[in-house]
């Protein structure tokens, strides 16, 4: 059995958020300013807390998904709340079978990356440019 953590930076996928939200808002036609405007305001004051937890839920997500290689039991208390937490770093921590291929951790890695990013701007896009 072995053991991998998988590290997703904020400010990385952040930087991807604003990135395809600039190509989304350049592809809207001129007569929408306004919606131009809310596609790209999408990491702005305010607007980065629906990014946040957007984000949160989508790493989530995927640590559930993988939930054979992520499971971690309960303890004897457990307390959660809906406070707003950004993470710096996300990490996942797997734990492995034996003879796991490490291309096909790079390979899931990344796929997660651009999931928390996809997920983020479907639920933007669903709100400023539906």
């Amino acid at each position: 059995m072995g053991t991998a953590t998988l590290s997703f930076s904020r400010e990385a996928i952040i930087y991807d958020i604003e990135n395809y939200a600039y190509i989304v808002a350049d592809s809207i036609i001129k007569d929408e300013e306004h919606a131009k405007h809310q596609v790209l305001d999408i990491a702005q004051e305010g607007n980065i807390d629906r990014v946040t937890r957007m984000v949160n839920i989508a790493f989530a997500k995927c640590v559930e998904m993988l939930y054979p290689y992520t499971k971690n039991e309960c303890g004897q208390q457990e307390y959660f709340d809906n406070s707003l937490v950004g993470e710096d770093v996300f990490l996942m921590d797997l734990s492995l079978p034996e003879g796991f291929s490490r291309t096909t951790l790079d390979f899931v890695s990344k796929l997660i990356h651009e999931y928390l990013v996809y997920c983020v701007m479907a639920d933007w896009l669903s709100l400023t440019y539906p």
